[in-house]
């Protein structure tokens, strides 16, 4: 939920195509 708020404001404007794990960087 976090990233999703991060995302979503102002501060994330810049990223463009960045792909960001989500997952906590666990793979399965």
């Amino acid at each position: 939920a976090n990233v999703v708020a991060f995302l979503s404001s102002e501060l994330a404007r810049h990223i463009t195509g960045e792909v960001i794990k989500v997952d906590g960087g666990q793979y399965i």
